[in-house]
């Protein structure tokens, strides 16, 4: 379903914004707690981020941004699209939120996003150069496409089935 979602010609952001939501335990990183859409404040201003993931003690929360799937992350010279470079600032700003009013935004159950953060942008489709967007990190952004973040939740479902199926003594399991 989620395929066919971000394949959609006449797709709307925010149906794949409340799919991730509802799925946000398969789709997204690991974690123990996700943040939808969630406001943050500095002054008078409001932003509201995303997605914003508490993770397990001593890994950092991920920001994270969702721009449309028809936007690609690279220019033909690999270097980073206007919509990868607004995005990417876009969570830059949502951090300057926090760190300069962090009473109001990361105290008490949201003090997770203290310290350390990484920051994750998720647009555009297919799974070419996919070494270029797992192991490289711009700005200390790392970089997928919805179609990365759908092939990385099959992966995990496939390695938790697996062992479950392996410490039953069955053989083997990779359904998607």
């Amino acid at each position: 379903k989620f395929q066919a979602i971000i394949t959609r010609k006449a797709f709307l952001e925010r149906r794949i914004h409340r799919f991730i939501n509802e799925h946000n335990n398969v789709l997204l990183p690991s974690h123990k707690k996700c943040l939808y859409e969630h406001k943050l404040y500095l002054g008078a201003e409001t932003r509201k981020a995303d997605f914003i993931l508490e993770r397990e003690p001593g890994l950092p929360a991920i920001f994270i941004e969702l721009e449309s799937p028809v936007y690609n992350v690279f220019t033909k010279k690999y270097d980073l699209t206007a919509q990868a470079n607004h995005a990417r600032q876009q969570i830059s700003e949502w951090i300057r939120f926090i760190e300069n009013d962090p009473i109001r935004n990361a105290s008490g159950e949201f003090s997770f996003m203290n310290g350390p953060k990484e920051r994750m942008v998720i647009m555009g489709r297919g799974i070419v150069d996919k070494e270029r967007f797992v192991n490289t990190k711009y700005d200390g952004t790392t970089f997928w496409t919805y179609s990365i973040m759908l092939e990385e939740a099959k992966n995990r479902a496939n390695n938790s089935l697996s062992s479950q199926y392996k410490l039953l003594g069955l053989g083997e399991i990779r359904p998607f």
